[in-house]
């Protein structure tokens, strides 16, 4: 817990001088700031106005790209679910960029949804699966 605090930012005593950093490099104050503002959960608007709710796996993205010029400012960074961060960056960098290094997404909807799957070792028993990664999201649809 104390790695996972400590790693994004929130600590009993910031430093009071910013240490030099990489430019691909979000700030600890920045995260700090971002965290506070969404509430620790993702800040993704769907189109019917609903914010997605979920917690887990959350990732810092940068609205406008650092690969494109984008800056890491409290402004220009959100909290996103892995999700909703993938569909962002496939928005902006499209499917066939965004393939060369995730790997295609699943092509029909029915290769994406079940998430059960005929048991091997029984006869015609089904078992729970892991949805491929990036395939399903507790708050919905994408």
């Amino acid at each position: 817990m104390r790695h996972f605090a400590k790693r994004n930012g929130l600590v009993d005593k910031p430093r009071k001088t910013r240490r030099p950093a990489r430019p691909d490099t979000i700030p600890a104050e920045v995260k700090r700031e971002v965290r506070r503002r969404s509430g620790g959960r993702c800040e993704w608007v769907f189109e019917s106005g609903e914010r997605c709710d979920y917690r887990r796996r959350l990732e810092y993205d940068h609205i406008d790209p650092v690969a494109l010029g984008g800056a890491a400012t409290v402004e220009k960074v959100r909290l996103l679910c892995k999700p909703h961060n993938l569909l962002a960056a496939r928005r902006i960098f499209g499917d066939a960029v965004m393939d060369r290094y995730m790997g295609p997404r699943p092509s029909t909807p029915k290769q994406s949804l079940p998430l059960l799957e005929p048991d091997p070792v029984t006869s015609g028993g089904v078992v729970p699966r892991m949805p491929k990664y990036g395939a399903e999201h507790p708050g919905g649809s994408l």
